[in-house]
């Protein structure tokens, strides 16, 4: 069903779209005129109807950003993007008489919502821009417009034609040049069992509307896609649409009350050229005046660096390089937090390329810059010489797979925030790779994820000299009554036996993220579960050590065990979502422990990668703020 049945707020009737003019004002009256739109080319006196499309996707931060807005002022996200699209249009094109059009469902009856057929109808929004009007004021008077159009739904829009006789011309919607819609129905892939169904777009284009925007609401983020007419556009003009429309919507999202004159609607590569001009000026002015030759420059902007993808799917990392020659990645970072913070919760890792020459001492304080108090108490990992706050990466065989897991997920606390600095990439292989734990949760066998929601985990573990890290070393002190204080206050429990030690932990497979609210798979499954050891190492343990007394192993939280066959779907899903590219001297890699998962690859030759985590989080802290339903019951906190 190609359009869209947009809940409206406040007992109003569902769509983003209006009828008749329900704008106030006398100057209203009549068909509206013609938007001067930023054509590449005249409009033929024959239309050819060819169309183009291009895509562009809205982060999930900002998009979750941009539905707070909404919420705020009475509205939903469609009347935000709608504005968007009005303050974007009166910014390219002057125009203070605006009219986009949208499509509604027509279905607003349960009795007709099943029938096959095509219902839509075209309502028109109709509202007035001033550049010295604040985006809020626009945001509630398109609310008006809107709720307007939405009571009058059942008018025709051939009838509205009809009445306010607008000059008619072949092949062009009449009244609607610009369209915007919102999809945000579920869609539904259902397939024959061993068939997987893969929408593909049309090849083919056509313009039934000079400019179509079609939005859709995703998992991940907000899909844009336009349509436009080819007779008139070029396809690097709704790029730079694109951009333009980005940079506005981040602009009201973090000042909803700047004036519309004053919204950034510049591309990057105009805010690219702007940095660098200033760089460049500033540099001249320091060579003129002290004759010394130019020290890195400091901007507190995000227009100093430069981002691309590895992959438009997945989409982390997001590979973040600098933009100009004189940088200073420590002193960006302290300047531009909330940059890197947006970034990372949308994409879950962030890959910072070029910007380091591999110093460990710079990648300390550019993880002090990032996370203000740098975890010093890590017992799992060896402390790197140089590092106060850095730590040797895993001592684990060089020919052995580390295999995927969330930091610290099987304690009490973990770091919300892990960094790696490649200082010495290996010769081959030694891939760190990596994955989306959302996307991970959503892949799983439903039946499988809510047995893990519903029972957690039981996470056990008896340091066995020589097999892990002592006991002594993991607690860093060799008193037990210390010890068993510890773990009381983490939850833990804890059996002296032998001169060993055996802690046992219940905790959640599947955690919502503090600041975004999504769902994750986060666990250490893969590290504890004995069936992912290799089959000679796990053939020794079990000959050497009762199933108690393995260095490591995972049960569910109510302690069953955990068939192999459900660990072997987990990994299976791990594989299909991992994310491995090469090492480079230098680089940094940043992630959201929580919403990004990291393993080992094999590796021949030295190799040398250092970590540094901060930000730690608790399970009272995500008691806090709210855990998934199931998996409450029965779990330390």
């Amino acid at each position: 069903q190609p359009a869209q049945k947009a809940p409206a707020p406040a007992k109003q009737p569902q769509q983003p779209a209006q009828q008749a003019p329900q704008m106030p004002g006398d100057q209203q009256a009549g068909a509206p005129p013609d938007l001067a739109l930023p054509a590449d080319r005249p409009r033929p006196a024959v239309p050819s109807g060819r169309g183009g499309r291009h895509a562009f996707r809205v982060p999930a931060a900002l998009a979750e950003e941009l539905r707070r807005l909404s919420r705020r002022e009475g509205g939903t996200l469609f009347m935000v993007l709608a504005a968007a699209l009005g303050a974007l249009l009166h910014r390219l094109c002057g125009a203070a008489d605006l009219v986009i059009g949208t499509e509604v469902a027509n279905r607003d009856r349960v009795e007709i919502e099943s029938l096959i057929g095509f219902f839509v109808n075209i309502l028109l929004l109709r509202f007035e821009v001033a550049g010295t009007a604040s985006f809020q004021s626009l945001l509630r008077q398109v609310r008006e417009a809107a709720l307007g159009a939405y009571a009058h739904q059942d008018l025709p829009f051939d009838k509205l034609v009809e009445d306010l006789a607008p000059e008619r011309r072949r092949r062009l919607v009449p009244l609607a040049q610009v369209m915007l819609v919102l999809q945000n129905i579920p869609g539904s892939r259902r397939a024959p069992a061993g068939l997987e169904l893969t929408p593909l777009p049309l090849a083919a284009e056509t313009a039934k509307f000079d400019l179509l925007l079609i939005f859709e609401e995703t998992p991940e983020d907000l899909l844009g896609v336009w349509h436009y007419s080819a007779d008139l556009f070029d396809a690097s003009t709704l790029e730079g649409m694109s951009e333009r429309l980005l940079a506005l919507l981040e602009s009201v999202a973090a000042q909803p009350e700047v004036r519309l004159r004053d919204l950034d609607v510049s591309t990057l590569r105009e805010r690219e050229r702007k940095v660098m001009e200033s760089s460049d000026r500033r540099e001249s002015k320091l060579k003129s005046f002290l004759n010394v030759r130019p020290k890195a420059i400091s901007v507190s902007q995000g227009d100093l660096v430069r981002t691309r993808q590895l992959a438009a799917d997945p989409k982390l990392p997001l590979v973040v390089e600098p933009a100009v020659a004189a940088f200073d990645l420590v002193e960006w970072t302290r300047s531009n937090r909330d940059w890197i913070e947006r970034r990372l919760l949308d994409h879950g890792a962030l890959l910072f390329r070029g910007a380091n020459g591999g110093s460990i001492e710079e990648f300390e304080r550019f993880a002090s810059a990032l996370c203000g108090e740098l975890f010093a108490e890590y017992g799992d990992l060896p402390r790197e010489d140089l590092g106060g706050r850095v730590y040797t990466s895993t001592p684990y065989p060089p020919d052995q797979a580390i295999l995927f897991h969330n930091e610290s997920s099987q304690l009490h606390a973990w770091p919300l925030k892990q960094l790696f600095l490649c200082v010495q990439p290996a010769e081959q292989g030694g891939e760190t790779p990596i994955a989306d734990c959302r996307r991970i949760y959503r892949l799983l066998d439903p039946g499988i994820r809510r047995r893990f929601e519903d029972l957690g985990l039981l996470y056990v573990r008896n340091f066995v000299p020589e097999l892990d890290v002592n006991w002594t070393e993991f607690f860093r002190t060799d008193d037990r009554a210390e010890v068993e204080e510890r773990c009381r206050r983490a939850g833990m429990t804890c059996e002296w036996y032998d001169g060993s030690l055996r802690t046992s932990i219940r905790c959640r497979a599947v955690a919502r993220h503090p600041k975004t609210g999504e769902i994750s798979f986060f666990n250490q499954i893969q590290a504890h579960h004995i069936s992912c050891l290799d089959p000679a190492v796990r053939d020794s343990l079990c000959a050497l050590f009762p199933e108690e007394r393995l260095p490591r192993n995972v049960y569910f939280g109510d302690g069953s065990p955990i068939a192999d066959s459900i660990v072997e779907e987990v990994r299976g899903v791990y594989d299909q979502a991992a994310v491995s590219f090469p090492w480079e001297r230098g680089d940094i890699l940043l992630l959201d422990n929580m919403l990004t998962a990291h393993a080992r690859n094999p590796y021949a030759g030295a190799r040398k990668i250092v970590v540094s985590m901060g930000e730690m989080v608790s399970n009272a802290d995500l008691d806090a703020t709210g855990w998934p339903a199931a998996a409450v019951e029965g779990v330390a906190r």
